[in-house]
């Protein structure tokens, strides 16, 4: 009797070793993954953190916006002090073919603590997700909007210059389902002869309005052969993402 309960003493002892040991190759793989997204987040390069990124996630991420996240991260937060490994979970499964790792935290930071949450596809990074409540309204300010002047110029010369359905292309789904392509090239169409060929579209101003639903708007001059205009565009964002939903032309004075 003694022997078959010291077996059963040894065969638990076993499985706690065992079981221990897989959560600690857990903690210390979900770990690992968690400590290089925070140091690229805390590079100060946002190409740095994007070079982790699925290409499916680099496709919803402005690197502008994602600059202004890290910044926040940084006065907000400070910098991390470690994991803690209490609640701390990490899974993998296979899906489609690929392998899928998400590990889910606490993080402790100088200023306090966030709950992060990372998935990983075939080692990329395919959704992040930083929670804390000192990170609440973070993005106060876009101190790079180039890449915007430059997408809203190109939206303005396309239209002018015939290539509506490129330009078309640009715009959000909903501003496309207010203006549909037909409606554009029937407007540039009726346009055309009033303005003559397109000699250059001019950035004039912008405003960016923080809050909930932050805001971009950008005004350009369009000068024409014939007449001169003004374009007056909107980029909306969500997430990290800015998109385009408005497209006005008037005249100019």
């Amino acid at each position: 009797m003694k022997k078959v309960f010291a077996g059963c003493l040894l065969a638990l002892l076993a499985l706690a070793l065992a079981v221990g040991g897989l959560l600690f190759w857990a903690f210390k793989a979900g770990s690992k993954q968690q400590e290089e997204f925070f140091a690229a987040v805390y590079s100060g390069n946002p190409k740095q953190l994007v070079a982790l990124f699925d290409p499916a996630l680099q496709a919803e991420v402005d690197e502008p916006v994602l600059a202004e996240w890290m910044k926040a991260m940084q006065s907000e937060l400070g910098a991390p002090a470690g994991l803690s490994a209490v609640g701390f979970d990490t899974s993998k499964r296979i899906e489609g073919g690929s392998s899928f790792t998400e590990s889910k935290g606490t993080v402790k930071f100088e200023k306090g603590e966030a709950t992060s949450e990372l998935v990983l596809r075939d080692g990329k990074i395919v959704k992040f997700n930083v929670r804390s409540e000192r990170l609440g309204n973070w993005f106060r300010q876009l101190a790079d909007t180039a890449m915007y002047r430059d997408t809203g110029r190109r939206c303005l010369e396309l239209m002018i210059s015939g290539q509506e359905a490129e330009a078309h292309a640009m715009m959000h789904p909903n501003l496309q389902q207010v203006l549909p392509l037909e409606k554009v090239q029937a407007t540039m169409a009726g346009l055309g002869p009033e303005l003559g060929p397109l000699e250059n579209v001019t950035f004039e101003t912008e405003e960016f309005r923080p809050g909930e639903e932050p805001i971009l708007a950008v005004s350009y001059i369009i000068q024409c052969e014939k007449k001169k205009m003004q374009g007056n565009l909107k980029f909306e964002f969500v997430g990290l993402k800015g998109h385009l939903t408005a497209v006005d032309l008037s005249a100019s004075d």
